[in-house]
């Protein structure tokens, strides 16, 4: 989920798939391995947000569930498929080799 304001605010939420519920139904203290499968299915995300490019935008963190992210900027690559927004990291250095994220959004009619 994320929430675009007017007052140029954004919260995003992001939740795998497949996460599970913890088994003992403790959110504080529950199994350690499931206590950390949750929070690496889990990110979230809230602070300002300014059009920074022609076709980018700029998240400036509040807050976030990754913690060493506070106060960074996360820069966006805008662009649309249809009626749906697409956000695009840049290119980042992983373990794993390079990648770019790509999230595509729907708006939700109530």
């Amino acid at each position: 989920m994320i929430h675009y304001l007017a007052d140029y605010r954004v919260a995003v939420l992001i939740a795998h798939d497949d996460r599970r519920p913890i088994s003992t139904g403790d959110r504080r203290n529950g199994p350690q391995t499931e206590m950390a499968a949750a929070a690496a299915s889990f990110d979230a995300y809230a602070g300002d947000w300014a059009i920074t490019g022609e076709k980018e935008l700029t998240h400036k963190l509040d807050l976030c569930s990754f913690e060493n992210d506070r106060r960074a900027d996360y820069v966006r690559q805008v662009s649309r498929a249809s009626a749906n927004l697409v956000l695009a990291t840049p290119l980042v250095a992983m373990a794993d080799g390079v990648r770019q994220m790509t999230l595509e959004w729907c708006k939700l009619e109530r």
